[in-house]
Parts: structure tokens; C-alpha cells; sequence
């Protein structure tokens, strides 16, 4: 069996969620788990633009594809929690010249739009507001650059029409899809807001998204350490076992302030290896985030990096 190319669809844009890290031990007094773990808060900050590059990749028989893309992020209190404000404010597609220009081709429809995610008090995401007027204005940038890709010239009829027929799958998904897609850009920029881990390595099992659909047990080691007064590495890595005939080989990096629970930079790489003599194609995705700016919310121009 070979690994899915649907993985690979929208030229490596990965659509996939990092592990939930592990909990401490059952059983511990407080003054032990005050020693042994590490408390993620979740305290975001208010009046602040959080800008943050996103490089989704993949390899597919040894060649790349994928986007490196730039949101801008911003946190109020609501009552019951936060509204947390995104905007996809540049793309550049990754790859040679005709994958690239897939994968911004895809990016295309949402980029400058801008939305809001309401948030529990400990981070999770609850509802995309206004999600129907969102979607709206997504579909009419859909329907621009599809009007736009079917006058362009210097590309072949093969390329327009793979690129035509993405965009179509994408603009015809259900509700739940294309919430999952607006949701999916702050998954892993929150995904340790609110969790306790152990500090020093132990055994990890968790359950990972699996690209057969559904989930399957992942099991290996999760690492924790202060690097810093407010500052938290963590690293996890193992393995997980499809329905199919291939494994999945996975390598999650952190950096992370406990205070606010958000995660400052990310990497995580998958790849997709057979097993049991099965045949695949290789296949490798990575996802890295990183906090490149904090702008004061008034000022939108500032163009330089941490």
C-alpha cells in the first residue's frame, strides 16, 4: 500500500494536529507536582498583534512542495473566555515554479480576511463567529481566482486544470471541513495552553490524526525543561500504526512560555514508512511556527523580527 496522496493535496499544506502532550502521574502531592511538571496557563496577550511565519512542506519522491505562511494574530476577553483575531496576511509557495504556484493558488481565497475564534478561559476553541459571513467572503475570493486561473496564460491546460478542480474540492467541502480549516491555523499555536507535563523524559501515548480518517495510538517519549525563567522546551517522538500497511514516524519540538501558554516555535515532522514488506512511495511533511514579531494593535506596519 503507498502512503495517500491526498496528503500531499494543496501542494503541502498539511492540515495535521501536534499530540496532546502528557499529563503527570496520577497520584502526586502538590508540592511533588509543583517540583515534577510544568503548568501551562493560559493568559494570552491583550492589546498585541502576534505575528507568526508558518512553513507547511512536503516531500513526495523526493521533492517539495508546500507554503510558508504569515498570520497575524490578536487576543481580547470576551465573557466566558477570549476572542482571538486572525488574518493570513502573505504566502509564498515553496517548491519548484509549478508547485509553488499551487500551493498560493490554494492559500489565495483566504488571504486578508479576517476573523475571530471564540475561546474557552483555558484556550479551547468553541465557534468561528459570524462562521456563514466568513465562509461568504471566502467563496468570493475563491470565485477570483478562479475567474483569474482560467484566463492565465503561461501555464499548461494540465496544470490549470488540476488547480481549477483543488479549488473546486475545496469550495464544495461540508461545514465541518471547512471549519476544521479555519480552526486548524491556531491549533498548534495553543496546543499546550492549559496542559501539566512532567519534567524529564517519560513514556508518551496519545492518539494522532490518522490519513485514513479517524485516529490511531501513537506511543514514544515525551521530554520536558525550563530553558529559561518563562520559557519551556518539550519534545516529543514515536511511532503510530496505521489500519494500513505503513507506519507513522513523528518528531514534535516546543518552545513555549508557561505563563501564557502559548507555544513561540514549533517543529514537527512526519514521515510515512512501510512495514510488513509493504511497497510506498516515500513521503515526508514537516510543520514548523514561529513568533517572528509582537506589534503594538495600532500599528500594523512593523516589518521587523525577534
Amino acid at each position: 500500500m503507498t502512503a495517500p496522496r491526498s496528503l500531499a493535496l494543496a501542494a503541502g499544506i498539511v492540515l495535521f494536529t501536534a499530540p496532546t502532550p502528557a499529563q503527570p502521574p496520577q497520584g502526586a502531592s502538590s508540592a511533588e507536582a509543583e517540583m515534577q511538571v510544568i503548568e501551562f496557563a493560559f493568559a494570552p496577550p491583550i492589546g498585541t498583534i502576534l505575528r507568526y511565519e508558518q512553513v507547511r512542506a512536503g516531500l513526495v519522491d523526493g521533492r517539495p512542495s508546500g507554503a510558508r505562511l504569515f498570520y497575524d494574530y490578536s487576543f481580547e476577553r470576551r465573557e466566558g473566555g477570549y476572542l482571538v483575531w486572525v488574518e493570513l496576511t502573505g504566502i509564498e509557495g515553496l517548491g519548484n515554479e509549478q508547485r509553488a504556484r499551487l500551493a498560493e493558488t490554494v492559500a489565495a481565497p483566504m488571504l486578508n480576511i479576517r476573523y475571530a475564534i471564540e475561546l474557552s478561559p483555558d484556550g479551547g476553541p468553541l465557534a468561528i463567529r459570524s462562521e456563514e459571513a466568513v465562509w461568504a467572503a471566502t467563496l468570493d475570493g475563491f470565485a477570483l481566482i478562479e475567474s483569474e486561473m482560467r484566463s492565465r496564460t503561461g501555464i499548461g491546460e494540465e496544470e490549470r486544470a488540476q488547480m481549477l478542480g483543488i479549488l473546486a474540492a475545496i469550495r464544495e467541502q461540508d461545514g465541518a471541513l471547512r471549519r476544521n480549516g479555519m480552526l486548524i491555523v491556531i491549533d498548534d499555536l495553543i496546543s499546550l495552553a492549559g496542559r501539566t507535563i512532567a519534567i524529564g523524559e517519560n513514556p508518551h501515548e496519545d492518539d494522532i490524526a490518522s490519513p485514513l480518517g479517524g485516529t490511531v495510538p501513537f506511543t514514544g517519549t515525551i521530554s520536558a525543561g525550563l530553558v529559561a525563567e518563562d520559557m519551556a522546551e518539550i519534545e516529543i517522538a514515536g511511532i503510530a500504526n496505521t489500519a494500513g500497511q505503513f507506519a507513522i514516524r513523528e518528531q514534535v519540538q516546543y518552545r513555549a512560555a508557561p505563563s501564557s501558554g502559548l507555544v513561540h516555535r514549533m517543529e514537527r515532522s512526519r514521515a510515512f514508512e512501510a512495514r510488513g514488506g509493504a511497497e510506498t512511495q516515500p513521503y515526508r511533511e514537516t510543520v514548523t511556527i514561529r513568533l517572528i514579531e509582537e506589534i503594538p494593535a495600532g500599528d500594523r506596519t512593523s516589518t521587523g523580527s525577534n
